[in-house]
């Protein structure tokens, strides 16, 4: 995928993780975990980026590369194998 694509797919990824969270103060790079990501949080985030940006995104990406930054570069690898 394009590095447009990915940039579009950070910005989307993190407007995403901050209505889930309910956390405004996330940047790109904020960790998952560290500000109180639950699993069922996950699980929605994941859907809605799925929907927003038309490829699969599954939990355990979200689980694993916590911020959206680590998750859209993930995304454009994955899109590429």
């Amino acid at each position: 995928m394009t590095t447009d694509w990915v940039i579009k797919a950070e910005s989307e990824l993190l407007s995403i993780f901050r209505e889930v969270m309910k956390r405004p103060d996330l940047t790109r790079n904020s960790d998952f975990f560290s500000f109180g990501g639950t699993s069922s949080q996950a699980v929605e985030i994941a859907a809605r980026a799925e929907a927003a940006l038309g490829v699969s995104v599954p939990v355990t990406l979200i689980l694993i590369h916590a911020n959206a930054h680590q998750i859209a570069s993930r995304l454009s690898e994955s899109a590429v194998s």
